[in-house]
């Protein structure tokens, strides 16, 4: 998504993203005017109670991403020539894994809109970020510093280069991989459910055609998918070792 020739003065925003649950943002690159007191954003976001983000690049803007969401998981983020690269100005949690930030002012703002005790503002709850750089940019993470309506941050793994004062230690570790888009499969190496027996209607009950779907795509090394549906379950339903499993949860 190119907003370089809007105008540079207009607040254009590239996605207005006021969502809910089931929602999904993946693999696209945000381009807007490097021009110095720009005020474009890359995503605009405003409240909502929503799901997760990957795999998106920002170059240039003001903002490449400010948020305000309950809750999100984003992971695979690139901001390079952005103002500033992220801000969350409100949430209840939010975690961000696997981010590269390179050449902004500032990184990070973590600061809401409650300021103190007798504050009715909205604040950022809890932060949590995970396996980053943030490079060449004076200002890594500016947050709140009030005692009160103040945020919880976590940072993982993140890593300060050529940033004043920044420094981040930590023992344990979270395991995680980037959600595989299968887009090398043919339509013979996937095998839905429903195509196989399994109704997913909420009545009938779909054990055995569940069972048995899995264990023969699991003998034959091929993709099974889970299309939204209500499956009744009655007796175990058996995964076989090395199985590869993807879904549909929202209609």
């Amino acid at each position: 998504m190119d907003i370089t020739r809007t105008d540079p003065s207009a607040y254009v925003c590239a996605i207005y993203w006021q969502v809910a649950q089931g929602t999904t943002l993946e693999n696209i690159d945000f381009y807007m005017s490097q021009a110095a007191g720009n005020t474009q954003k890359g995503i605009y976001m405003e409240n909502g109670s929503g799901g997760f983000m990957g795999n998106l690049t920002f170059v240039g803007g003001n903002f490449g991403a400010y948020l305000g969401n309950q809750q999100f998981t984003i992971s695979g983020l690139v901001f390079v020539n952005c103002k500033t690269a992220v801000q969350v100005h409100w949430d209840w949690a939010w975690t961000m894994q696997d981010v590269i930030i390179e050449s902004c002012e500032t990184g990070f703002v973590i600061v809401g809109g409650a300021g103190g005790l007798m504050s009715d503002g909205q604040s950022v709850g809890a932060y949590i970020l995970v396996d980053a750089i943030i490079a060449n940019t004076p200002t890594g993470i500016l947050t709140s510093s009030y005692q009160d309506n103040s945020t919880a941050v976590l940072l993982q793994n993140v890593g300060f280069f050529n940033i004043q004062k920044s420094y981040v230690n930590g023992t344990f570790n979270f395991f995680t991989r980037r959600r595989p888009q299968y887009y090398d499969l043919s339509g013979g190496e996937v095998f839905d459910v429903k195509a196989y027996g399994a109704k997913g209607d909420g009545v009938i009950d779909d054990t055995a055609a569940l069972n048995s779907v899995l264990a023969f795509a699991a003998n034959i090394s091929v993709t099974v998918h889970i299309p939204y549906g209500v499956y009744v379950v009655k007796d175990t339903v058996h995964i076989p070792l090395g199985s590869r499993i993807i879904g549909q949860a929202w209609p």
